[in-house]
């Protein structure tokens, strides 16, 4: 399979499928800034100003929520002797490419944990895969993890053509 792939610096471990599903700690069921983001939209058309001042701080719990989460889901996977490595790659949704051999047996299967910034948010994803030479190619990733790294190659292809056009 090849899909667009885009240069990054990511931070990635490869855990093979003898080891087990990583465990990437809690998961909230009903967010703090989901509930306040509902909340906030409930103040009527004539608070305009205070609607608009609860919506923001409702994004800013929601990105703490989320970096909270971020931050236990590396403190487990640390707690599971599991260590996020700084990598240069070619990624796309349907895999990653190594700029080194991974080191590991042709077709393995195990699991791929990857922190990426998508939307001004850190995200820990954790996704099935297999080795292919120097790539992990992802396994049949769920629609929305794929939409995230479709969304950060998008984001990193804009950001690389900012710099190219802000340095030429």
């Amino acid at each position: 399979m090849s899909a667009f792939r885009i240069p990054a610096v990511v931070e990635l471990a490869w855990v093979p499928s003898g080891q087990g599903e990583p465990m990437l700690g809690p998961s909230a069921h009903n967010p703090l800034g989901d509930r306040a983001r509902a909340a906030a939209s409930r103040v009527g058309r004539a608070s305009y100003e205070v609607r608009e001042a609860l919506s923001s701080m409702a994004d800013v719990i929601g990105g703490l929520e989320r970096e909270l989460r971020r931050l236990q889901g590396v403190m487990a996977l640390a707690d599971q002797g599991i260590e996020l490595r700084r990598e240069l790659a070619h990624i796309g949704a349907d895999g990653v490419v190594l700029q080194r051999p991974v080191g590991r047996p042709q077709g393995e299967t195990g699991w791929v944990v990857l922190s990426l910034e998508v939307r001004d948010a850190q995200q820990l994803l954790l996704l099935q895969g297999e080795v292919d030479g120097m790539e992990l190619v992802f396994v049949d990733p769920p629609q929305d993890i794929r939409d995230l790294l479709v969304a950060f190659t998008f984001q990193q292809q804009a950001r690389e053509r900012r710099r190219q056009r802000a340095g030429g």
